[in-house]
């Protein structure tokens, strides 16, 4: 490198200063010296290997994001790397609208914070497929309610734990749902200056596009850089690695169910089911279970002796045909998820309810309506305006799956919002009809 003495550069300035020397002049030495302009308040933290390591990650993490998601949101959920990049944290809160849906989480043992952001057109479609519909019909510029947070931060569990699979090949990550904020300003990680990673995902949903931005710190990131660097270097992460072997998920938990058969009931009967409710079993020892994981079958279980029948795993003996028989009787059995009752509402005053939802949408409105006996859901379901009556009367009829747990979920929260904490309900007092009898008995006009 040639260092210009002291001399010259005094002389460099006088010509130019004195109009002797042109600025092209300038230029011209300044590219034959290959001068690199360097940002001191936006520094690089991250080098090129270092960016092409975690798109490969999260590469991997659109892939498996569009199996995990498809599923509870009944569509295809096809998602994609749009950028990579490198930035300032102030730089990427401003570009973020509000309201919005900020996820902060951990990545331990990394220290910090990471960020997931939703963008707000995305999150209500989400939420809305979730709670049995096929997408909002006019998006709204609000913030999700106590219920679609609630609802929602369902969802977001399932997104930070496919992450960590995607971390898995590089670095052992465990991720860990912090909050959800609505404001991205209150959502702040780390100081502005500091430099994050960025990566921007792109997601179709149906006829709904929408972006997903996962903001990576370099303060958290830093302690695993140089692993980074030398995953790229040697090939440990590849976009276009499609399988990989089966040791890699030796240990690796999965949920599964066993599903078995049980005696007709009647709609009255499975909306009365609650925790601690037993369903009769017909002819237990002679029937057989289904045992699936992420809806998939996976083998005919017997009740009777708790082991899979030979020869009904086809996808358990494809990955590994010497798989030994397995004995379910030690298998940890998931607490149940507490069933979604909404008994509690029979006694609501119906002008209470509505005062209590004003802020849901439609769909939400349409769940909780079909969720309650008709003598209970008919008033009020009559008190809503005319064109929203409309629109929750066609969602009712349009209604599609919802899965046990989102229903439990929308029970829990109306339960908290609702019912006393001595159990009791609130009572309204007065009204508009109070206050008519009151006027007729007291001979008032």
């Amino acid at each position: 490198m040639h260092v210009l003495p002291q001399e010259e550069i005094d002389a460099l300035l006088a010509a130019i200063s004195g109009g002797t020397a042109e600025s092209e002049d300038v230029i011209g030495i300044m590219d034959q010296k290959k001068i690199k302009i360097y940002d001191f308040k936006r520094p690089d933290k991250f080098m090129k290997e270092q960016i092409r390591t975690l798109s490969a990650i999260h590469e991997d993490y659109a892939r498996l994001l569009a199996t995990t998601i498809s599923q509870p949101i009944r569509t295809l959920f096809d998602v994609h790397v749009a950028s990579m990049d490198q930035l300032t944290f102030e730089e990427f809160i401003r570009s973020v609208p509000n309201p919005t849906t900020a996820v902060v989480f951990e990545l331990k043992p990394l220290p910090g914070y990471g960020l997931l952001e939703i963008d707000p057109i995305l999150s209500q479609c989400l939420v809305d497929r979730l709670t049995g519909g096929s997408g909002p019909s006019e998006p709204a510029h609000r913030e999700h309610t106590e219920l679609e947070q609630k609802v929602l931060t369902e969802l977001v569990q399932k997104l930070l734990a496919t992450l960590d699979g995607a971390w898995a090949s590089v670095k052992p990550l465990r991720s860990r749902f912090v909050r959800l904020e609505t404001n991205p300003m209150i959502a702040a990680i780390v100081a502005r200056e500091e430099m994050v990673a960025l990566v921007t995902l792109e997601v179709f949903i149906g006829e709904v596009t929408g972006m997903m931005n996962l903001c990576l710190p370099a303060l958290t990131l830093a302690p695993i850089l140089e692993e980074l660097r030398l995953a790229f270097s040697a090939g440990q992460v590849s976009p276009q690695k499609e399988t990989v072997g089966l040791d890699f998920y030796s240990d690796l938990k999965v949920l599964t169910q066993v599903y078995c058969p049980i005696q007709d009931l009647s709609f009255s009967e499975v909306l009365k089911l609650k925790e601690g409710v037993l369903v009769p079993i017909p002819d237990f020892h002679s029937l057989e279970a289904h045992w699936e994981a992420g809806g998939r079958h996976l083998a005919l279980v017997d009740l009777e002796t708790r082991k899979l029948i030979p020869d009904t795993h086809p996808v358990i003996t494809r990955v590994a045909p010497t798989l030994p028989e397995l004995d379910l009787s030690a298998v940890e059995v998931q607490e149940p998820i507490e069933t979604a009752s909404f008994e509690f509402l029979e006694s609501v005053d119906p002008g209470y309810f509505l005062e209590l939802l004003k802020m849901e949408t439609p769909q939400t409105l349409a769940l909780i309506l079909a969720s309650l006996h008709p003598s209970v859901a008919g008033p009020i379901w009559t008190q809503l305006e005319k064109e929203l009556q409309k629109e929750v009367g066609q969602r009712i009829s349009n209604l599609q799956s919802v899965s046990p747990r989102v229903l439990g979920l929308v029970a829990s929260v109306l339960r908290k919002n609702l019912v006393e904490p001595d159990g009791s309900l609130p009572t309204r007092l007065g009204g508009k009809e109070f206050l008519e009898t009151l006027k007729t008995q007291g001979g008032q006009k």
